[in-house]
């Protein structure tokens, strides 16, 4: 499934009479799920541009010490306005690229214009002699 394309997401929302679940469609992700997957937009990208021998808790330093880990995670966050601008324009050429692709096969699909008429020629064999012989006297 493609994750541009996937349904909307609900949550579920308690009313304060019952113990009923409402679903509450969001359009937009919240700004703390917005932050976690540009977190993961950038660290995909970290492991594309020269980490690709490194182990993914290596590189995000689960298991070091403190100070690497803040390091870390204050390096994300000191480009974060330049890694969200990135993901946002990929999320963008990825939204153009499947609507243009929709657009495509919603036109291959369709023929456009009226249908063509087809010509029927109701003429006899003689007729169509005839003619040929019309014609080519005309040639000459």
């Amino acid at each position: 499934m493609d994750i541009h394309k996937s349904p909307p997401f609900y949550y579920s929302h308690i009313t304060m009479n019952s113990n009923e679940t409402v679903p509450i469609e969001v359009s937009k992700l919240s700004a703390k799920h917005e932050k976690f997957i540009v977190f993961s937009y950038w660290l995909s990208e970290q492991m594309k541009s020269g980490h690709e021998n490194t182990s993914l808790e290596e590189m995000a330093n689960i298991f070091s010490n403190t100070n690497e880990q803040i390091v870390f995670v204050d390096s994300f966050l000191a480009d974060y306005k330049l890694i969200q601008n990135m993901y946002k324009k990929k999320v963008r050429e990825m939204n153009k690229k499947s609507k243009i692709n929709t657009v495509n096969e919603e036109q291959s699909q369709k023929k456009r214009g009226r249908k063509k008429k087809e010509v029927v020629d109701n003429r006899t064999e003689e007729e169509k002699l005839m003619d040929e012989i019309v014609a080519k006297a005309q040639e000459v």
